[in-house]
């Protein structure tokens, strides 16, 4: 009797893995719409505190000095390319979509997922075989596309672009 490879079984595994995500987002309720967003949580960037010097009895009358309002956050034009590593999420389209990666690991097979979420919907998992992948979301009646440019498993990161239909052809 031949020996039995280890390695037929952890690609069997794979197989299997894959096509168990497949099914499940076939048949998630909603899938053509695009998830829910989670706010990125963040600590927010240190103002420097001015300090007011006490009033001195000949001094005028206490000015008061408003602090600085908060660094408006203006999101980049489309399209838009970045890097994820294994648990980042990144929001865009002023904080109604976003998009996250995560690493699984079936056996000794490591692959990706990611997930697209917008306001709109729930968030829609994509199991990442490799760069080239494109996947398709709708926001507010316009059509975006999520590009895999690289996928770098021994840094565990992954690159996206992201672009409206129109720009992505």
């Amino acid at each position: 009797m031949e020996p039995v490879r280890e390695g037929l079984f952890t690609k069997i595994g794979v197989i299997v893995a894959i096509i168990g995500v497949a099914i499940t987002w076939y048949y998630a309720p909603n899938r053509a719409v695009v998830p829910e967003v989670v706010k990125p949580v963040g600590t927010p960037s240190p103002t420097p505190v001015e300090s007011v010097p006490a009033p001195s009895p000949s001094a005028s009358p206490v000015e008061t000095v408003d602090p600085p309002a908060p660094p408006h956050r203006d999101q980049p034009g489309l399209p838009l390319e970045f890097t994820l590593h294994d648990g980042d999420q990144k929001t865009f389209l002023e904080d109604q979509a976003s998009v996250a990666a995560e690493f699984n690991q079936v056996g000794s097979e490591e692959f990706v997922t990611l997930k697209v979420g917008t306001t709109e919907g729930e968030p829609v998992p994509h199991a990442v075989l490799g760069a080239g992948a494109r996947y398709t979301f709708r926001l507010s009646g316009n059509t975006y596309s999520v590009y895999v440019l690289s996928v770098d498993k021994s840094a565990r990161t992954v690159g996206v672009r992201i672009s409206r239909s129109s720009e992505s052809q």
